[in-house]
């Protein structure tokens, strides 16, 4: 999960991703999680904005497919 800037949205759709779907949840505390699901070819990823009050928390972006490459397997306690 990558913490991205507000213009990685809109670039995201000029290179033509597609929603595909969105939803809105509530926190406890009343902060609002947008989810928006993106789509381009076989490619998925999910955008979440975590809004409290009028101030943006957080924006994150996952990749569902293709799965992300793995990461490196350490070798040894330290690695």
């Amino acid at each position: 999960m990558a913490n991205i800037d507000g213009d990685y949205f809109s670039e995201l759709l000029k290179d033509g991703w597609q929603i595909e779907g969105h939803s809105v949840a509530m926190f406890a505390a009343g902060a609002l999680t947008h989810n928006i699901l993106l789509r381009k070819d076989y490619s998925v990823k999910c955008l979440t904005i975590i809004i409290n009050g009028n101030k943006e928390v957080g924006r994150y972006c996952s990749d569902f497919a293709p799965n992300p490459p793995p990461s490196p397997k350490k070798k040894g306690i330290w690695g």
